[in-house]
């Protein structure tokens, strides 16, 4: 699951899990809409951006994480925001990883060597 306001972002992210093996993707463009998708489906991986209308990153995360069937979910967020104290909480709810938009491959790569 895909999750970011900018339809480039996504269409970058995707790319970049793409060349790292994965193929089937569900988008959704707010954490309101991925709340929904979640309702839904399960994922084996979230990948979300932090500022979002409706809900944003640090409020779809902590939802997820207390949700029993996606608690174990692993997420990346990818942001424009570097300060500890916005992102801080972020690492607290337990994400696997949070990247700069526009990450390149290699940034990703451990991460996901180190979860599948």
């Amino acid at each position: 699951l895909i999750v970011d306001d900018s339809s480039a972002a996504r269409a970058h992210e995707k790319s970049v899990l793409k060349s790292l093996g994965f193929a089937d993707f569900t988008e959704a463009e707010d954490g309101a809409h991925a709340i929904a998708a979640v309702a839904r489906e399960r994922f084996g991986l979230i990948v979300t951006d932090y500022n979002m209308p409706l809900m944003d990153g640090h409020a779809l995360v902590s939802y997820l994480r207390q949700s029993p069937t996606t608690a174990r979910t692993p997420i990346l967020m990818v942001t424009t925001e570097s300060s500890p104290a916005v992102l801080g909480p972020v690492w607290a709810l337990g994400v696997e990883g949070v990247f700069e938009k526009g990450f390149p491959t290699a940034a990703v790569q451990a991460v996901i060597d180190r979860l599948f």
